[in-house]
């Protein structure tokens, strides 16, 4: 699932930080290679930035949100970037 992220008040605040905003957010699973991890994959940050759930978690989702309805993100991705701009591609890395 796509997120509109970031908007104009993000990049601005991006701009102001002097820290890249990222862009191409979703909410996904894991790669069905990794799905035997189910919820263990959040013990290591590895979505650069984005909002992983277990494969049966986003498989539910999908069946429950439907299309354009927002989505509030709670923690502040442009703050928690890395220093070294790692993940800054995506987003940075959400806390």
């Amino acid at each position: 699932m796509h997120i509109s992220y970031p908007n104009a008040r993000d990049r601005e605040r991006a701009r102001l930080l002097g820290v890249p905003p990222g862009n191409q957010i979703e909410i996904h699973g894991v790669e069905e290679r990794w799905a035997w991890l189910g919820s263990l994959h959040h013990l290591v940050d590895w979505t650069s930035g984005c909002i992983a759930v277990t494969n049966s978690e986003i498989e539910e989702t999908y069946q429950l949100v439907p299309l354009g309805i927002p989505v509030d993100i709670r923690g502040d991705p442009i703050a928690t970037a890395r220093p070294d701009g790692r993940g800054a591609e995506h987003g940075g890395n959400l806390p």
